[in-house]
Protein backbone atom coordinates (compact mmCIF):
# COMPACT_ATOMS: atom_id res chain seq x y z
CA UNK A 1 0.00 0.00 0.00
CA UNK A 2 1.88 3.40 -0.78
CA UNK A 3 0.85 6.40 1.19
CA UNK A 4 1.70 9.81 0.07
CA UNK A 5 2.01 11.09 3.95
CA UNK A 6 2.61 8.80 7.28
CA UNK A 7 2.37 10.35 11.01
CA UNK A 8 4.20 8.72 13.64
CA UNK A 9 2.08 9.79 16.72
CA UNK A 10 4.04 8.75 20.02
CA UNK A 11 3.35 9.08 23.95
CA UNK A 12 1.61 11.93 24.63
CA UNK A 13 1.91 13.27 21.53
CA UNK A 14 -1.12 10.61 20.60
CA UNK A 15 -3.56 12.63 22.22
CA UNK A 16 -3.16 15.34 19.69
CA UNK A 17 -4.90 13.32 17.11
CA UNK A 18 -6.66 10.36 16.11
CA UNK A 19 -5.42 7.72 14.02
CA UNK A 20 -7.16 8.63 10.53
CA UNK A 21 -6.33 8.23 6.97
CA UNK A 22 -7.37 11.77 5.00
CA UNK A 23 -6.85 13.56 2.27
CA UNK A 24 -3.37 11.54 1.60
CA UNK A 25 -1.87 11.58 4.95
CA UNK A 26 -2.85 8.98 7.24
CA UNK A 27 -1.90 9.15 10.96
CA UNK A 28 -0.56 5.94 13.44
CA UNK A 29 -0.54 5.92 16.60
CA UNK A 30 2.70 4.04 17.79
CA UNK A 31 1.54 1.09 20.28
CA UNK A 32 5.00 2.07 22.32
CA UNK A 33 8.33 2.95 21.10
CA UNK A 34 7.57 5.34 18.26
CA UNK A 35 11.13 4.83 16.60
CA UNK A 36 10.42 1.36 15.92
CA UNK A 37 7.06 2.07 14.41
CA UNK A 38 8.92 4.60 12.14
CA UNK A 39 11.43 2.29 10.75
CA UNK A 40 8.85 -0.42 10.63
CA UNK A 41 6.99 1.81 8.11
CA UNK A 42 9.74 2.18 6.20
CA UNK A 43 11.28 -0.80 5.46
CA UNK A 44 8.18 -2.35 4.64
CA UNK A 45 7.56 1.15 1.77
CA UNK A 46 10.35 1.21 -0.64
CA UNK A 47 11.07 5.10 -2.18
CA UNK A 48 10.03 7.16 0.87
CA UNK A 49 11.76 10.12 2.46
CA UNK A 50 11.87 9.66 6.39
CA UNK A 51 12.31 12.93 8.74
CA UNK A 52 13.93 12.15 11.56
CA UNK A 53 15.07 14.48 14.13
CA UNK A 54 17.46 11.55 16.20
CA UNK A 55 20.68 10.04 15.01
CA UNK A 56 19.48 6.83 16.85
CA UNK A 57 16.61 6.84 14.49
CA UNK A 58 18.77 7.69 11.25
CA UNK A 59 20.96 5.19 11.60
CA UNK A 60 18.24 2.26 11.90
CA UNK A 61 16.48 3.84 8.46
CA UNK A 62 19.59 3.92 6.57
CA UNK A 63 20.45 0.51 7.73
CA UNK A 64 16.69 -0.45 6.32
CA UNK A 65 17.71 1.62 2.87
CA UNK A 66 15.67 4.29 3.51
CA UNK A 67 16.46 7.73 2.34
CA UNK A 68 16.70 10.29 5.68
CA UNK A 69 16.87 14.35 5.67
CA UNK A 70 16.78 17.12 8.08
CA UNK A 71 13.76 18.85 9.71
CA UNK A 72 15.55 21.79 8.05
CA UNK A 73 15.80 20.27 4.90
CA UNK A 74 11.41 19.38 5.08
CA UNK A 75 10.84 23.18 6.75
CA UNK A 76 12.45 24.97 3.72
CA UNK A 77 10.99 22.45 1.34
CA UNK A 78 7.59 23.54 2.38
CA UNK A 79 8.49 27.06 2.18
CA UNK A 80 9.11 28.38 6.02
CA UNK A 81 13.03 29.08 5.74
CA UNK A 82 12.69 31.28 9.08
CA UNK A 83 11.43 28.10 11.22
CA UNK A 84 13.91 28.56 14.47
CA UNK A 85 16.26 26.10 15.28
CA UNK A 86 14.37 25.89 18.84
CA UNK A 87 10.57 25.02 17.30
CA UNK A 88 12.28 22.30 15.25
CA UNK A 89 13.72 20.83 18.12
CA UNK A 90 10.19 20.64 19.72
CA UNK A 91 8.13 19.96 17.34
CA UNK A 92 9.72 17.38 15.22
CA UNK A 93 11.20 14.69 17.38
CA UNK A 94 8.79 12.62 17.39
CA UNK A 95 7.42 12.75 14.36
CA UNK A 96 8.31 10.60 11.63
CA UNK A 97 7.20 11.54 8.15
CA UNK A 98 7.35 9.17 5.20
CA UNK A 99 6.81 10.78 1.72
CA UNK A 100 7.43 10.11 -1.85
CA UNK A 101 9.43 12.79 -3.04
CA UNK A 102 6.99 14.26 -5.57
CA UNK A 103 8.32 15.13 -9.57
CA UNK A 104 9.99 18.58 -9.21
CA UNK A 105 11.48 18.15 -6.23
CA UNK A 106 15.15 17.67 -5.95
CA UNK A 107 16.07 15.49 -3.16
CA UNK A 108 18.82 16.42 -0.33
CA UNK A 109 22.45 16.19 -2.46
CA UNK A 110 20.16 15.71 -5.67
Amino acid sequence: MELPVVVVLEGQGREGADESDEGGVEVVHAPAEGDDTIVSIAAAHRGVVVVPADRKLTTRLRAVDAEVVSPLWLLNWLGNPRASPVSRSVCLPSLGILEPVAPGRARPGA
